[in-house]
């Protein structure tokens, strides 16, 4: 049930780096 607690504020942080990487930060 972790992908649940993603909606955390620290997770958040966490998801937002993890989407520029795989989408990269052009």
């Amino acid at each position: 049930m972790d992908e649940f607690q993603i909606l955390d504020g620290n997770s958040y942080n966490y998801w937002l780096i993890t989407i520029v990487t795989v989408y990269g930060p052009e």
